[in-house]
């Protein structure tokens, strides 16, 4: 919390149910959602009882294993930042996903923006392509 709202003082868990917009949902991401997907556990940064922005955390397969990200959003649901939490990748595609370049195409970016849609960068290496890509999804909000 306090990484990415320095002025934080609390924060609270809600688990919102997504049922009600689960087409829009399935249609922007291109799939069914799965059975964890149905409901988004948010934690509201707050300073005293001001809401400041929205901390989650969300699981993807990659190629070698479950990758955990952690997503700090704005009130309005931009992505603030966002870090890789846990990963069982080789080493080069954790340097790449981890790498501040790949991290910085997100930010600023929300699950409606059309720019999440964007290619890989040219220089994503070959073994990183997979988990790169679930990487990019599990930014879309």
């Amino acid at each position: 919390m306090k990484v990415y709202f320095p002025q934080a003082t609390s924060h609270t868990e809600q688990l919102v149910p997504l049922s009600s917009q689960k087409q829009e949902i399935e249609k922007r991401l291109g799939r069914k959602l799965t059975g964890e997907e149905t409901g988004l556990p948010l934690h509201i940064v707050k300073r005293d009882v001001t809401p400041l922005g929205y901390v989650v955390a969300r699981r993807v397969r990659g190629d070698s294993g479950v990758i955990e990200v952690v997503l700090a959003l704005e009130l309005e649901g931009t992505l603030k930042d966002w870090k890789v939490q846990r990963l069982r990748e080789p080493e080069t595609t954790a340097n790449f996903l981890r790498s501040k370049p790949f991290q910085q195409m997100f930010v600023g970016k929300n699950g409606k923006t059309e720019g999440l849609n964007f290619p890989l960068p040219q220089e994503t290496p070959t073994e990183a392509q997979k988990s790169a890509q679930a990487d990019r999804k599990s930014t879309r909000l």
